[in-house]
Parts: C-alpha cells; structure tokens; sequence
C-alpha cells in the first residue's frame, strides 16, 4: 500500500475501510498492518506534538489481529505505552462503523494492580474524577466532546476493549461517514483541542506521577 501524500483523514479511513477484511490474512509481514504502523509517525504533524516530548504510535496487535486498532499520542513523560498512564488515542470500532479520539488510560496497569471486578471499578472511578474536575469539559466551546460512554462494538467482554471503554476520559466519535466528509482541519483542530485537555490534567496531576496520583 502506498503511504505517500498521506494525512490523518486518509489515515482514518483507509483503517476504517481495511481492517475487519485484512483480518482474515496472517498478520505476520502483512503490508497492511505495516502501513497501519508505519505511517502513523508522518500524519501526527511535529508542531502539534513535538517528537522530543511526545511518542507517536500504533498497532493492530501482537501475534495476531487485535479485535480494536489503535493510534495513539504518548507524553513521553507520563506514559510510553497503552498499557499504563493517560494518552491520546484513537480506538477503532470492531465493526468499522465509525472511530473515537479518546482522552484515555492504560486498563493493563489496573489489572496488574487488582483483580478483575476491582481494576474496572478502579479505572471507572479515575475516569469519572476527571469527569468532574477538567474544566476543559464543561467549556461552552467544546467542539462535540463528550463524557459518554464510549461502544466499541467489541464481542468481547470482560477483555482489553472493555479496559478501553471504561478508561474513556472523554471522547468525540467520528463515523466512517462523517469521516468522509470531514477535513483533515478538523481533524487536527480537534487533537490540538485534546492537547490542551490533556495538558489541564497534567497540570491538575503534577507534582505526582500518575501513579501516585491515581494511588491516591
């Protein structure tokens, strides 16, 4: 697949298009999968999120098709991964219906601290403090950003779709329609909009990691 003259609208809805039928091939050296991972890193533009400070990455899983891809922009200070910490991401429905760009959380780290039952009340609690506390959501501007409960689509439940689900922060859900439609402006204008949220809640977190922060 060529890469070339590729943003973020073409990013979105190739993956959109593509990805429930490149399912059924191996994912080993999968041209499609590589494009997926590859191209990511050139349609986050650097003046966005400046690569000395941030980490752009993707990923349709590991030793086979994950149900739900994703792309996802790290703080290299708070997190490196989607395993553990706050980020940016966008999370991919499993029926390619449409794809959410979610201010989120690492649901791994919560199960390596608690049992099942208890990481998602823990990680549903962290979400809904955030709910009360970032200003940025409550901004009369908001441009259709929302606390509500994200749907994956997942067929299954109890597993890592669900951490996503209930590590949503808040969210704006674009259709494979809407997307379309849509520029790669508005796009970015809308990740710039999670940037400064996500810079609000680093500042409510700091001096403490997240850790720390969430411990608490």
């Amino acid at each position: 697949m060529a890469i070339n003259n590729i943003d973020l609208r073409t990013y979105l809805q190739n993956i959109l298009t593509e990805y429930r039928f490149q399912k059924n091939n191996s994912l080993k050296d999968n041209e499609f999968a590589k494009f997926v991972r590859d191209t990511v890193e050139g349609i986050i533009p650097e003046y966005l999120f400046p690569r000395d400070e941030y980490t752009i990455a993707a990923s349709c899983g590991k030793g086979g098709w994950a149900e739900i891809p994703w792309a996802a922009v790290f703080y290299k200070e708070l997190s490196d991964s989607a395993q553990r910490g706050y980020y940016i991401v966008y999370l991919f429905r499993a029926d390619g219906s449409g794809v959410y760009v979610s201010l989120n959380q690492g649901y791994t780290r919560f199960t390596e601290l608690f049992k099942s039952k208890e990481a998602k009340k823990k990680i549903e609690k962290v979400s809904k403090y955030w709910h009360a506390n970032l200003n940025f959501l409550s901004n009369k501007n908001n441009p259709g950003f929302t606390v509500d409960p994200i749907d994956l689509k997942s067929e299954n439940k109890g597993k890592l779709p669900e951490g996503y689900e209930l590590g949503n922060i808040c969210s704006k859900f674009y259709s494979k329609e809407e997307i379309l439609g849509i520029s790669n402006e508005e796009l970015l204008k809308d990740l710039e909009y999670f940037k400064m949220m996500f810079a609000e809640l680093r500042g409510l977190m700091s001096p403490n990691n997240f850790e720390d922060f969430n411990n608490n």
